[in-house]
């Protein structure tokens, strides 16, 4: 065991030996000097870098111990010969220490933050190992195989397309001599244009096509005297057209007024299926009223509630179902839940005025 005593001990290389450290105090603040690092920069070492350093230390002082001459390496005389026994096996096991892999690493140490940069390096490019591809497994080869395969698929379809064509045309020609053999080739069978039809049939389509006719010249000559008149009426002035449109019933007076729709009045839509017309092209009169003239009013209106008994357009309006007093509104109550029993009833009932006879005397009642 290594003593503060033993003059080859470590403690005894120890340059920080005796030293007093001062402990950083964060609350108070120290001031700036440039080129000297602050204390707490000093204390902020990592645990890796204080292993580094006491093994370079401890490195360096082997490396002093060794460098000395091997008379100060001898014992003195007042040493004793066990001290000169313990040297020698300080000596060994140093020797043995510096050969180990620990001072190997860390006698030339490399920064860290150049090891933290190569490991990034590598991490960042990885390098593929290159892998080797037969010839049949290639799509270079493959591709232009395959392209090969295809032009030659295309010239053998073209080549039977023209077999094809050649049969065809051999079988037409073939077909044309045996025409002519046959005298069929330049002689074509005539139709003819007069088909036997039906006398009715003829008569039936005769009037069809006078009709057709009749009706082409009405629609002309009415279009032509519309042109006319448009002409005409263009020729007049403002004045005259307006004194020809009332004495024809065209003008604005002759058109019919619209009814007035009452309040919440619903109306009614004629729709598509009133327009059917009969065989003559008329309307039936049931067809032609109007559905959003407003009811007529002569009927009795003394059985409705008083709420009902307002004038069309009235009902609902503000102020109309104004509260007067509890004989204008109806309480009865129809809900069997809320009637009261019969015999209760019935009890009550006789127990009123009234109800009672006069005539009937109550024997149990005392004269």
């Amino acid at each position: 065991m290594s003593s503060a005593k033993d003059p080859f001990s470590i403690l005894n290389n120890d340059p920080d030996r005796g030293k007093v450290i001062p402990q950083y105090n964060p609350t108070k603040i120290e001031r700036y000097r440039p080129g000297k690092a602050p204390t707490w920069g000093e204390e902020s070492e990592d645990k890796d870098t204080l292993k580094v350093n006491a093994i370079v230390k401890q490195t360096i002082s082997i490396d002093t111990i060794e460098s000395l001459p091997k008379s100060d390496l001898k014992p003195q005389p007042s040493i004793p010969q066990k001290s000169s026994r313990r040297q020698e096996l300080k000596m060994k096991a140093l020797q043995k220490h510096k050969n180990t892999k620990v001072l190997e690493e860390f006698q030339d140490p490399l920064p860290i933050e150049e090891e933290y940069e190569e490991n990034l390096e590598e991490i960042e490019a990885p390098r593929l190992q290159p892998t080797f591809v037969p010839k049949d497994k290639r799509i270079t080869i493959q591709e232009k195989e395959q392209m090969e395969m295809d032009e030659q698929e295309i010239l053998e379809k073209l080549k039977q397309l023209r077999e094809e064509r050649k049969s065809h045309t051999k079988y037409l020609v073939a077909e044309a001599l045996l025409r002519e053999e046959m005298g069929e080739a330049s002689k074509d069978e005539e139709l003819s244009d007069e088909d036997e039809d039906d006398p009715n049939e003829f008569a039936m389509w005769k009037i069809r096509e006078i009709k057709r006719i009749m009706k082409a010249k009405d629609e002309r000559e009415t279009r032509e005297k519309e042109l006319k008149e448009i002409e005409r009426r263009r020729g007049l002035s403002d004045w005259e057209r307006m004194e020809e449109d009332k004495a024809l019933g065209t003008d604005e007076t002759a058109k019919p007024e619209k009814m007035k729709i009452g309040f919440m009045q619903k109306y009614y839509n004629k729709g598509v299926f009133y327009q059917e017309r009969d065989e003559h092209g008329k309307l039936h009169p049931i067809f032609m009223r109007d559905y959003n003239t407003p009811v007529e009013g002569d009927f009795d209106k003394s059985a409705l509630p008083k709420i009902l008994q307002k004038r069309r357009g009235d009902f609902g309006k503000k102020g109309q179902s104004k509260y007067t007093h509890l004989t204008n509104e109806d309480t009865n109550v129809f809900d069997p839940q809320l009637m009261p029993q019969e015999e209760l009833f019935l009890k009550q009932q006789m127990k009123g005025a009234g109800f009672k006879s006069m005539n009937r005397f109550d024997v149990s009642r005392k004269s």
